[in-house]
């Protein structure tokens, strides 16, 4: 009978030694599990994190007027990321060509240096490109001082001074053509 009682508590003690390794493993895997759930929620926040910062730099450029000046930095990096294929594009913010109108983004240049100007587009890996958005009411001669108008003035300033410059030079344009005529009169 003592036997007998040694050998069911021995039974009970193997199960309960059985189910404490389940147990053990089971406790293991679910510590494993809360690691990974904490490693994904760091990098979800950090994800998030990086998500609101983009936004709110992008909230900082975003214009309803149809421009926009785009900074892009870390230049090299971007040519090294595009030429190996791993991103390829990258996009503009976003801007709108007045506050109720077209959302617009933009593609980057497809060439190192301005066609026009030979001037390069990348100084101290950054590149900072404006991009305006006309429908074809600056004439071509006038662009270079519509783009060198202080964009800290307001808006309607800014709008003024464009209205300006084409109207000084559809002056200046009329008044040789008017010279050209009178000359070739006079002959």
């Amino acid at each position: 009978m003592i036997m007998r009682s040694v050998t069911t508590i021995n039974e009970k003690m193997k199960r309960l030694g059985d189910r404490l390794i389940v147990q053990k493993n089971t406790l293991q895997c679910l510590n494993q599990e809360c690691l990974l759930l904490k490693m994904s929620r760091e990098q979800t926040n950090a994800c998030i994190k990086k998500m609101k910062s983009d936004q709110d730099e992008y909230l900082h450029y975003i214009s309803y007027d149809g421009t926009l000046i785009w900074k892009i930095t870390n230049v090299d990096q971007k040519f090294a990321e595009a030429q190996s294929g791993k991103q390829t594009s990258i996009e503009s913010p976003v801007f709108y060509s007045s506050s109720y109108d077209y959302k617009i983004s933009f593609q980057g240049p497809t060439s190192e240096k301005n066609i026009a100007s030979e001037n390069c587009y990348v100084r101290d890996d950054t590149m900072f490109i404006k991009i305006m958005l006309d429908f074809g009411e600056t004439l071509r001669e006038v662009l270079p001082y519509i783009l060198s108008v202080n964009r800290g003035l307001p808006t309607h300033i800014q709008e003024a001074i464009r209205c300006m410059k084409i109207e000084k030079y559809k002056q200046a344009r009329e008044a040789l053509i008017a010279e050209i005529i009178r000359n070739d009169q006079e002959i």
